[in-house]
C-alpha cells in the first residue's frame, strides 16, 4: 500500500470514529419519551409533578399533570413543544399557562437543558403578559423580566 493510499485510510478511518463518537452522545427518541417525576421550582418555592414526553408531529411533546397548559387551539394545542438536539432540550416560544405555588401566570414562554435520555433538567422562562413581576422586595422587576421555573426530575 502506497503512502498515499494510507494516509487516506487512516484519514478515512478517523473521520469515521469521530462521527460515530458523536452520534453515540445524542439521545435516542425512544429512550427520552415516557413519564418524569418532576420538581417545579421558581421563587423560593417548589411543585411536585409528573410530565409525559411523547412524541409529536414535528417536536416532542411535553404533557405536565398539572402546572403548565397550553390552548387546545394555540400552535402547541397538544402539549409543550421541545426539540432535541443530542443532549440539549431547546423549547421555541409558544403560549403557555401556568399554574404555580409561586402564582398564575399567562405568558410566552421558551427554555433550555439537558436530559440524559432517563432525566431532565430544563429551564422555563416565561414571559408575562398577564401580571407584572415583583421582586421580594415588592419592587417590579424591569420589563421584559422572565420568570425562570426549574423543572428537574427522573423516570
Amino acid at each position: 500500500m502506497s503512502k498515499t493510499a494510507r494516509l487516506l485510510a487512516f484519514l478515512f478511518l478517523a473521520a469515521g470514529t469521530s462521527t460515530l463518537g458523536g452520534c453515540a452522545s445524542a439521545v435516542d427518541l425512544t429512550q427520552f419519551y415516557g413519564t418524569y417525576q418532576v420538581s417545579v421550582s421558581a421563587f423560593g418555592k417548589s411543585d411536585e409533578t409528573l410530565v409525559v414526553a411523547s412524541e409529536g408531529s414535528d417536536k416532542v411533546v411535553l404533557n405536565f399533570t398539572h402546572g403548565f397548559t397550553t390552548d387546545a387551539d394555540a400552535v402547541n394545542g397538544t402539549g409543550l413543544r421541545l426539540g432535541l438536539d443530542g443532549t440539549d432540550l431547546i423549547v421555541d416560544k409558544q403560549p403557555i399557562h401556568v399554574d404555580h405555588s409561586s402564582g398564575k401566570i399567562d405568558g410566552t414562554v421558551t427554555g433550555r437543558g439537558t436530559t440524559g435520555g432517563t432525566s431532565i433538567d430544563l429551564v422555563l422562562m416565561v414571559l408575562p403578559t398577564n401580571v407584572t413581576i415583583t421582586g421580594p422586595d415588592g419592587n417590579p422587576f424591569p420589563a421584559g423580566s422572565t420568570v425562570d421555573y426549574m423543572v428537574k426530575g427522573s423516570k
